[in-house]
């Protein structure tokens, strides 16, 4: 730390925010939150539609948080005092371990909201009609047209947010880990 001279509280903003113990605690909230929409059938989006319902309300608390500690982090960053060629220097060291991750953070959220939000919505109807449809290993299938149709439905559009949930995922586990 020496090595920074008069600048160390400089390198402390940004590592202030980076290795915030409250950064790091939202850090294992978010994984439990996109742990709860990885789910691999449609009997366990059955039986996790409380865990579902509660992801957007938890990714909110989250966002708030991440939110509030970026707040707090760029006003100590506004109030630092920097020769022009450091502040070319620092800022692209904070946008790299700073404003990049809480913006890609903050562009997830919505898309962990968009899967639950889609697997909430399969896992509503088949337990609404249960008599109406047939589960076996991954597949569920309706027993008449008028069902097949919808599940066909809601399974496309469940379908369509796994390349958003693998981008989600890969974005998460950057923002969570670095690498």
């Amino acid at each position: 730390m020496s090595k920074f001279g008069p600048y160390a509280a400089h390198y402390n903003v940004t590592r202030g925010f980076t290795n915030n113990p409250e950064m790091e605690g939202l850090a294992k909230q978010m994984q439990q939150v996109t742990q709860r929409v990885s789910l691999n059938s449609v009997q366990e989006l059955v039986d996790n539609r409380g865990a579902l319902r509660s992801v957007k309300d938890d990714l909110g608390k989250l966002t708030v948080a991440m939110n509030k500690a970026l707040a707090d982090t760029l006003k100590e960053r506004d109030g630092l005092k920097q020769p022009d060629d450091l502040k070319v220097v620092y800022d692209k060291a904070f946008e790299k371990n700073v404003l990049g991750p809480a913006r890609s953070f903050n562009e997830t959220v919505p898309m962990v909201v968009d899967i639950a939000e889609a697997g909430l919505k399969l896992a509503d109807y088949v337990d609404a009609n249960r008599s109406k449809v047939t589960m076996q290993g991954k597949t569920v299938s309706g027993k008449d047209a008028k069902t097949q149709r919808e599940l066909d439905n809601l399974v496309k559009n469940l379908a369509a947010t796994a390349p958003k949930f693998q981008d989600a995922q890969r974005r998460l586990r950057i923002v969570l880990t670095g690498s």
